[in-house]
């Protein structure tokens, strides 16, 4: 009898520990910056490779669904026919669902937003010598806005049973990729409302991350956002002062 082989793609998931804590009254915890930091890390943002970092979450949406049992697809004959199937609040928290079910629904829109942006930062670096593209690029920067804010709504909602650094990470979040939408659209006001929502969100954490190396990542985020916030600062014509 063969031995079942385990993919190499297996393997590096077990190692990433993408399944954040749980505790035994069922409260989730999903640490949103740590997790996307970590998956970034692994599969190709060392290089720059965004390519293979949309490939990988493409293929990890795939194995969730499968997993849960909640594959799209066409329902009809014709497979030329899509119908997505929408994760509502009632959905993922379900009474009968499992805390481990519940944070694999909310991977879905969190890793689709991932994959949305990886895309768009692989158009935005192809548009230098493709200038074209850039309207791709802006596409898709706005779906991963549309995942983004689904996963906060998800996790913000009356039936949700995230933990109160759950709820401000996913609006960090939403604001974040938000934020460098309007910045892709030169919309300077709103890009900097939002990027400086998102700086503030994360410098409240500081205090509640006792993990020297998960603090790192919330550090490294929030010195990403100054320069941008500088830049459009300057394009509104208020100089750097109040920065």
């Amino acid at each position: 009898m063969q031995e079942k082989q385990i993919k190499p793609e297996d393997e590096q998931e077990s190692k990433e520990n993408l399944v954040p804590k749980i505790n035994p009254k069922d409260i989730i915890s999903l640490e949103v910056l740590a997790v996307t930091r970590q998956s970034q890390s692994l599969h190709g943002l060392k290089h720059g490779d965004y390519l293979r970092y949309r490939q990988y979450c493409a293929k990890r949406l795939q194995r969730i669904r499968k997993a849960l049992g909640y594959v799209q697809s066409s329902g009809t004959k014709n497979r030329q026919t899509y119908s997505a199937k929408p994760i509502t609040t009632q959905l993922a928290f379900e009474t009968k669902r499992s805390p481990k079910d519940v944070l694999r629904m909310l991977y879905i829109p969190l890793i689709s937003a991932e994959r949305c942006w990886s895309y768009a930062m692989q158009l935005k670096q192809e548009s230098n010598t493709e200038p074209r593209k850039k309207f791709h690029m802006i596409r898709r920067f706005r779906r991963a806005v549309h995942w983004s804010a689904r996963l906060r709504d998800l996790c913000n909602s009356d039936q949700s049973k995230c933990d109160a650094r759950t709820k401000l990470e996913t609006c960090a979040y939403a604001d974040y990729l938000a934020g460098i939408y309007y910045f892709e659209t030169d919309n300077w006001q709103k890009c900097s409302e939002l990027l400086t929502k998102a700086q503030n969100i994360y410098e409240k954490l500081f205090p509640l991350i006792n993990d020297e190396e998960v603090l790192a990542h919330y550090k490294a985020r929030v010195d990403e956002i100054k320069p941008t916030l500088r830049y459009c600062a300057f394009n509104e014509g208020k100089g750097n002062d109040q920065i």
